[in-house]
């Protein structure tokens, strides 16, 4: 489909610095060089209406000539991703209990309409969705007057810190290892040193060469993304050469931009790539997030439908216990029931009370974003009284075809 336990401790570091705003620069400052340079803050007050909907693609592409290909390509670099986080499975947690623990920390046990961060100045912007989830992976912050300035360029520093944000929230904190690196800490200025101190960020630095208060191009934040990824460059272009200006993107990054490319991670404006472009504030957070949305799975439990107008559901149920599953959408008009039935699990002995699996099947008739929630309780009973709750988060897009199912509880 189209579009992404181990030691605690280390990756509620991460949680912690998540939760309590750990600094992303924007691209505005007054100070240049100085600690009373201007940095945007973190204000959780300001999150509102999350639904936990979102233009989130799922790993398969509709309507698109080079679906085989970019899928097979997207699902390689997956497993490749998963591979390294399992190398050390003692202090990482797997990709999709990562991902999924980080959306119950985004959601968390606040009202329905409590999560939405609404800049001011991006309601009507293309990247709406992709700034609001940027946010609250804690990937780019706001302004103290309440925009984001999604038009506004972002530095080489900025990119560094960024991207370090993203590979710590997928992979966890690396320790501090001191390796030998070439960094000219005198073009960081003061305010920042110290957070670059980690060992995320120090090899982004080491690796690109790219890290002072200079505006940040195409071609370099896809070439520090790449690195940071560990990406291996891709050969040629395939099928064919990617972008009308490929011959102007320096020779020694092109590998890495047909890796992003290959990858679906990015795409380029009228065929063209513009590697010279500055990077606006909203083409990096929506670059960062293709990352996390091409790691992101749906939920093994549900299935789409070849045509994506159907969605089914099977949980495990036992009503022999008295418990039973209810569901309730949280918008009427986007998804509707179409079929409900529980079958009892066939054993060789017939075990009387050994449980079975309940299917619910939903069609799609509308654009928008719904809440389905399930709660496992005794039906005489409130639904609070649910002793397993799931939540998941559908999103159909204008073509009124489902564009991605995630479970955020």
């Amino acid at each position: 489909m189209r579009k992404l336990c181990g030691v605690i401790l280390i990756f509620s570091m991460v949680l912690m610095a998540l939760a309590a705003g750990t600094p992303v620069l924007a691209a505005e400052t007054t100070g240049g060089t100085g600690s009373g340079a201007e940095n945007p803050v973190l204000d959780r007050d300001r999150i509102q209406d999350m639904t936990g909907c979102g233009t989130q693609p799922m790993i398969q592409e509709r309507d698109q000539d080079r679906v085989q290909a970019l899928t097979e390509a997207q699902l390689l670099f997956r497993s490749q991703l998963r591979a390294q986080l399992l190398l050390s499975s003692e202090t990482q947690l797997q990709l999709q209990e990562r991902l999924e623990q980080a959306h119950r920390i985004q959601v968390g046990d606040q009202p329905e309409n409590a999560y939405r961060q609404h800049f001011s100045d991006i309601e009507e912007h293309w990247a709406r969705e992709h700034i609001r989830w940027a946010y609250l992976w804690g990937l780019v912050n706001g302004y103290p007057d309440g925009s984001f300035k999604p038009q506004g360029n972002i530095t080489a520093l900025e990119g560094v810190f960024m991207v370090s944000h993203l590979v710590r929230d997928l992979k966890g904190i690396e320790p501090y290892t001191a390796l030998d690196m070439e960094i000219d800490w005198t073009v960081i200025p003061e305010w920042a040193r110290e957070a670059l101190r980690e060992q995320t960020a120090l090899r982004i630095m080491n690796q690109t060469q790219t890290y002072d208060q200079s505006p940040l191009n195409r071609y370099q934040i896809a070439v520090m993304l790449a690195k940071a990824l560990e990406l291996q460059k891709s050969e040629g272009p395939g099928a064919g050469v990617p972008f009308s200006d490929f011959e102007q993107i320096p020779g020694e990054g092109r590998g890495y931009v047909l890796a992003l490319w290959n990858l679906g991670l990015i795409a380029g404006d009228n065929g063209k790539f513009e590697p010279e472009r500055l990077v606006t504030r909203a083409e990096a957070a929506a670059m960062l997030m293709n990352v996390i949305d091409l790691l992101d799975v749906t939920p093994p439990e549900f299935v789409v439908s070849e045509d994506w107008k159907t969605l089914t559901l099977t949980l495990e149920e036992n009503p022999s216990t008295g418990y039973s599953w209810g569901y309730s959408l949280s918008v009427e008009g986007i998804l509707a029931l179409e079929s409900d039935a529980y079958v009892a699990g066939e054993t060789s002995e017939n075990v009387v009370g050994a449980g079975g699996h309940h299917t619910w099947t939903f069609k799609v008739f509308e654009q928008g974003c719904v809440r389905l929630t399930f709660q496992y309780y005794r039906p005489w009973e409130a639904p609070e009284t649910a002793v397993e709750t799931r939540i998941y988060a559908v999103n159909v897009g204008e073509d009124g075809l489902v564009e991605s199912v995630r479970r955020i509880q």
